[in-house]
C-alpha cells in the first residue's frame, strides 16, 4: 500500500437511478441502450436486485449487425 492510497482523494463511485424500481443505486447494471434520433443514446440502469427480472436489451457495448 503507498501512502498515496491511504491520504490521497477516494475513488469516484458511479451512481444511478433503477429503471424498475426508482431507487439510488451505488452499484448500477447497464440493462439497455435506447438511441436518441437528436443526440446520443441513453443508456438504462438497474439495481442488482431488479436486474435479474428485467429482460435485457442491447447496451452500449454491443455490436447489432443487421444481415
Amino acid at each position: 500500500m503507498t501512502r498515496n492510497a491511504l491520504t490521497g482523494p477516494a475513488p469516484q463511485t458511479s451512481t444511478a437511478i433503477c429503471c424498475r424500481c426508482g431507487r439510488v443505486t451505488g452499484a448500477p447494471v447497464a440493462v439497455r441502450w435506447m438511441q436518441s434520433d437528436s443526440g446520443p443514446g441513453v443508456v438504462l440502469y438497474s439495481c442488482p436486485e431488479c436486474a435479474p427480472q428485467l429482460v435485457l436489451g442491447p447496451t452500449p457495448g454491443d455490436v447489432i449487425r443487421t444481415p
